[in-house]
């Protein structure tokens, strides 16, 4: 997870060491924990158990691969936690927490701190200004939010109210940061996600882990929304995965009739979608229209006549 950050500090760090290399801070930004052990936390949370040599080494290559936002045709930037730590001698954002020992061993140098709407606007300009300046052509930026929430919180509140001040407030920052930016553009990732109904939103219930399904029908929104040669005449603008991952919602919902009507609207993508078409059959039983379930079995086996699961249904 080295290219996860979680704030808009730790994202404009990165972007700024990898374009303008002078900036980077060298060894100071990896903290000894003990003999060819170290921890950089704007990688994460991973122990570094190399020399300093080769750590350096490889966070060049590193920085050089981030690099390349400066010729990538897109540049998508999704804003995750408010809640950050500052090192105050090297005067920078981490991207996650120092580990334990450091922070009992200098604990006037690490600073827990909560970004502010402001906080997240100067980060967003700033990123916005340094792209720019760097760019060999027109910026085009898609900006989100996760929808992923916080496991626990470092204030003294529950974590459910500490999420909520975390995503509404880079939601609102975005929305002010989009007025005047040329070449960007919000996803709403956040809301397709938060807004659904939580049966099909999440994974195993618990409401941080985002269904499969509901990725893929993000993703295909996201390919036929901005990609050219996506949309599909005859699928009206759905994608095969985006079939997929709606019928196994309305499935997942018992709406077996939705299931049906979804799939003839869409019938010719759907006759060459094997997922597509074991649901139909699926659903098309529970309404006991076994003709129907046939039907839909039948075309399931043509399509991969080396799978099983048709034949055995039928």
């Amino acid at each position: 997870n080295f290219y996860n950050k979680y704030s808009i500090h730790s994202v404009f760090n990165e972007i700024k060491w990898a374009l303008e290399r002078d900036t980077f801070p060298g060894p100071d930004i990896v903290y000894p924990l003990g003999e060819d052990k170290y921890a950089d936390p704007q990688l994460g949370m991973g122990r570094l158990e190399f020399p300093i040599e080769t750590i350096l080494d490889f966070r060049h290559r590193y920085l050089d691969s981030m690099a390349q936002v400066a010729q990538a045709d897109v540049i998508i930037l999704t804003l995750g936690y408010v809640e950050s730590w500052f090192d105050t001698k090297l005067g920078l954002y981490l991207n996650v927490i120092p580990p334990a020992p450091l922070i009992r061993a200098q604990p006037e140098r690490f600073e827990f701190r909560v970004l502010s709407y402001q906080d997240v606007m100067d980060g967003l300009n700033d990123l916005y200004a340094l792209l720019n300046k760097h760019r060999t052509k027109p910026l085009k930026m898609l900006v989100t939010v996760s929808p992923v929430p916080l496991l626990a919180t470092f204030r003294d509140m529950d974590v459910l109210v500490a999420n909520a001040y975390s995503k509404s407030v880079q939601r609102a920052a975005l929305d002010e940061f989009l007025l005047d930016k040329e070449g960007v553009d919000y996803f709403p990732s956040y809301e397709f996600v938060t807004l659904s109904n939580p049966t099909v939103a999440w994974t195993k219930s618990d409401y941080r882990h985002v269904s499969s399904d509901v990725v893929n029908r993000i993703m295909s929104n996201v390919l036929t929304g901005y990609v050219a040669g996506s949309q599909s005449e005859a699928a009206d603008e759905m994608t095969p995965a985006a079939l997929e991952s709606s019928v196994k919602m309305l499935h997942k919902l018992e709406q077996y009739e939705d299931v049906l009507k979804l799939v003839a609207e869409h019938r010719d993508l759907a006759d060459t979608t094997l997922p597509v078409l074991m649901v139909e059959a699926t659903a098309a039983r529970r309404l006991e229209n076994l003709d129907a379930s046939y039907e839909a079995l039948t075309k399931a086996k043509k399509v991969a006549p080396q799978r099983p699961e048709a034949l055995e249904r039928m």
